[in-house]
């Protein structure tokens, strides 16, 4: 299966598009490479985050890179699957980086972030929960209980490195409505 498949056009640093599938702009953990991550095992928190799904994205970053902005509309079905419902997703985030021009500056590499989705479920079984690599299940669902309605994900975090130091910490909350069908 295809993980990343987009075209980019970056018009100037203020404003670019990216258009197919490519991550979601939710957690920081979610879409940075691998080859940056501290741990073998991702997060339990990116369980509740999006990862890849098709769709289209506008970026940027202004005043001298101290603010940039990522916003997306998304299919909301996923990684390579068919669009199976008629509502879509919205996903953004907005990073703050106050002393990226200051080299000097020991926190030069802060990046503060925060970061918010919306969209809507056409009565979907959710997914159990369970760490990313090990599969440990910490809930499931029964399978007559499905998501509908809304949805809200909002979070945000910090991530500070500095040649082999860094600190890193974000959080994420997630609002979602289930439904339980019950025959007579």
């Amino acid at each position: 299966t295809m993980n990343n498949s987009f075209v980019e056009c970056e018009m100037n640093e203020q404003f670019g598009v990216k258009i197919g599938q490519f991550k979601e702009p939710i957690l920081w953990e979610e879409t940075t490479s691998t080859l940056w991550r501290d741990f073998p095992e991702k997060s339990i928190a990116t369980r509740l985050a999006p990862s890849r799904d098709i769709g289209v994205q506008i970026q940027g970053k202004f005043f001298k890179k101290t603010l940039g902005y990522e916003l997306g509309y998304f299919n909301g079905s996923g990684k390579n699957a068919n669009d199976g419902n008629d509502d879509k997703d919205f996903a953004g985030r907005l990073t703050v980086s106050p002393w990226v021009n200051d080299k000097g500056h020991a926190l030069n590499k802060l990046q503060m972030f925060g970061f918010g989705s919306q969209g809507t479920r056409d009565s979907t079984t959710p997914s159990n929960f369970s760490t990313t690599d090990t599969g440990l299940t910490f809930l499931t669902y029964n399978g007559s209980v499905r998501e509908y309605g809304n949805f809200d994900r909002q979070g945000g975090g910090a991530v500070w490195a500095k040649g082999p130091l860094s600190l890193k910490g974000e959080f994420i909350g997630q609002r979602v409505s289930l439904e339980r069908n019950v025959s007579a």
